[in-house]
């Protein structure tokens, strides 16, 4: 099965539309590819932004509130990953046995060649552009960058992905916690740190280390980790794997020029 036959025949709810405009951008990516979506957020149309060219015409619209109809209407849920799962409504989709899924698992699921994840509660985003930086010189125009960065589409990364080598993506635990659902693992892990964060969404430390351990706990025994030696909650999570687990450290940098400061940067470079 390839993206397009998952959704074929499906009517489709972006369920919060967010302000970085991902779902604005899987919302279209749906109306480009002749499929039935329509978009529901708590804010209105003038609280997002929107005027007339943001979404296409195609896209019906549910604005300022959510509402049970639009989930019985529904055959596909695909949740803003701000979204909880005690959300009342995503309770009801998921008491209705409807598929309730994110969009960058979707792609991660999907996508036609290996992706590379990256977590970590500090480093993923300077981690994630060190990588596809370092990969773009050996493969020219061949990597996609994506994943938890402004202004990104998880399924607008299947338009660009025709006649690439790699994904290098930056994932949340935010955006792992619906990767669970799936017993989905990007097939190169790397994890960065782990430091309490988000305590406001997760009840324990150990609850956001269970959505962190997604990024490698479904893997494929050919697959691989790296993870940052000197990080206990790292390691904890790398426990999880069961692919090949490739450790590194600061010290692993030695001879390098650099202008990025301090040791947390000399174990992103690693």
């Amino acid at each position: 099965m390839n993206i397009q036959t998952y959704f074929q025949g499906k009517k489709i709810l972006v369920f919060g539309l967010g302000q970085q405009g991902g779902g604005i951008g899987d919302a279209n990516y749906l109306a480009r590819h002749g499929h039935q979506v329509k978009v529901t957020d708590l804010l209105t149309a003038k609280d997002l932004k929107l005027d007339s060219s943001t979404l296409s015409p195609k896209i019906s619209q549910s604005l300022g509130g959510h509402l049970p109809t639009d989930i019985h209407w529904a055959d596909i849920i695909l949740k803003n990953p701000g979204v909880p799962d005690d959300q009342p409504l995503i309770k009801l989709a998921r008491s209705l046995g409807k598929d309730v899924v994110t969009s960058i698992a979707l792609y991660v699921k999907y996508a036609p060649h290996p992706v590379i994840g990256i977590t970590g509660t500090r480093g993923k985003s300077t981690t994630t552009a060190l990588i596809s930086a370092l990969l773009n010189k050996a493969y020219p125009h061949q990597i996609i960058t994506g994943g938890n960065i402004p202004g990104t589409s998880g399924l607008a990364l299947f338009d660009e992905s025709t006649d690439q080598r790699y994904s290098v993506l930056e994932l949340s635990s935010f955006q792992l916690h619906n990767f669970h659902d799936l017993h989905l693992s990007p097939h190169i892990a790397v994890i960065t740190n782990l430091y309490p964060d988000h305590l406001n969404r997760y009840s324990s430390l150990e609850a956001y280390q269970q959505d962190k351990s997604a990024i490698c706990a479904y893997q494929q025994s050919k697959d691989f980790t790296l993870v940052n030696a000197k990080n206990p909650g790292a390691l904890a999570i790398s426990q999880s794997s069961p692919g090949q687990i490739i450790s590194y450290q600061a010290s692993d940098v030695t001879g390098w020029e650099t202008s990025l400061p301090g040791t947390h940067n000399r174990e992103n470079l690693a």
